[in-house]
């Protein structure tokens, strides 16, 4: 199907999740009316529609299947596996419509996630850990912000130190500042 993503198998139920079969980048799931169309404009975005069920589902779906991040605007769910913050500022570069107005549940928010998700317009976050700043941040841009821990700052894979994001957007005010910041390092990183 040229037009969507759905391949392989039959529609699914009204409501019944189902898995995008094409290889479309990340991993999509589908919660009910709308199949996963890639060039839709019409499809719904708001998570004010999200029941506290709804919520729940997606934030045991984080942890039952070891994602990094779900992400679900209107109907459509986008599950990622990727570490530090490479999956968002994708994202966030390539598909920004589909974070605005966004549910995003996330294994570690720091303050360099927060301020790509505010940058995107996601409306609601909740994070397993989540740094002071990052959660500061997030709520200061009317964004609404839960998490299991709050900690003073996001350390590094190695457990050695500050993540390296985390120290660069520390002193920064702006979600913009931060892009800056985060942009110089992924193309740092991506040298490599």
């Amino acid at each position: 199907d040229p037009a969507g993503c759905f391949r392989g198998g039959k529609t699914p139920a009204r409501g019944e999740p189902s898995e995008c079969r094409a290889k479309c980048g990340p991993r999509r799931m589908h919660a009910g009316r709308r199949l996963c169309k890639t060039n839709d404009t019409n499809m719904t975005r708001n998570t004010a529609t999200l029941t506290p069920q709804e919520r729940e589902a997606l934030i045991e779906s984080l942890f039952t299947h070891k994602y990094s991040c779900v992400i679900r605007n209107g109907d459509e769910i986008r599950v990622f596996r990727g570490r530090g913050v490479k999956d968002l500022y994708r994202l966030l570069r390539d598909d920004r419509r589909f974070l605005d107005g966004a549910f995003v549940a996330d294994k570690v928010v720091g303050k360099a996630a927060a301020a790509l998700m505010i940058l995107g317009g996601v409306r609601e976050v909740f994070a397993d850990v989540a740094s002071r700043p990052a959660v500061e941040l997030l709520r200061r841009h009317r964004v609404r912000v839960s998490c299991t821990l709050e900690v003073p700052h996001i350390i590094n894979r190695t457990k050695t130190g500050w993540c390296p994001l985390e120290t660069r957007c520390h002193d920064l005010r702006t979600p913009e500042e931060c892009y800056a910041q985060i942009e110089a390092f992924m193309n740092e990183t991506s040298d490599r």
